[in-house]
């Protein structure tokens, strides 16, 4: 088994778009993310856990880190959909991009609770048949037209 030499990376880091807060299409984008996140934190147990623990890292003022921290919390998102918002050097297009893969997370925890909701009832049912039928029995078996097998 053969490891071979460690691999060597140059990085750079890009200048960052300076952000002073007056552009009013980032706050509207940033305010329907946070709304989103709250929307599917309601529907999604698992994604409520992701964003308690991941909210002490929340700077909702700065879109590149606030749009970073929807992408992080996604489970719907493929790999390249979370590189490109990665990628995504203005800001605007960077949020525009998170709330792209946050409202597929939405969709998809609506989905998964309309899911469970039919195996509930699916359920549900065939309990409450189950107990019908165990009633029928013993009402059939009171009045003599079956008799206990047992």
């Amino acid at each position: 088994d053969e490891i071979g030499p460690p691999i060597e990376v140059t990085i750079s880091h890009w200048p960052r778009l300076d952000y002073g807060g007056g552009n009013d299409t980032i706050r509207a984008l940033s305010n329907e993310i946070l709304s989103t996140i709250r929307e599917v934190a309601q529907l999604n147990p698992l994604f409520r856990e992701n964003v308690q623990f991941f909210t002490m890292h929340l700077d909702a003022n700065d879109p590149y880190r606030l749009a970073d921290f929807a992408a992080s919390v996604c489970s719907a998102g493929k790999p390249e959909d979370l590189q490109a918002i990665l990628e995504e050097k203005d800001p605007e297009m960077r949020l525009h991009k998170a709330l792209v893969l946050l409202s597929r997370e939405r969709e998809v925890s609506k989905l998964q609770q309309e899911i469970s909701r039919k195996v509930e009832e699916k359920m549900s049912e065939s309990q409450r048949r189950y107990f019908l039928m165990e009633q029928l029995k013993s009402i059939k078996k009171e009045l003599g037209m079956e008799r206990d097998d047992k």
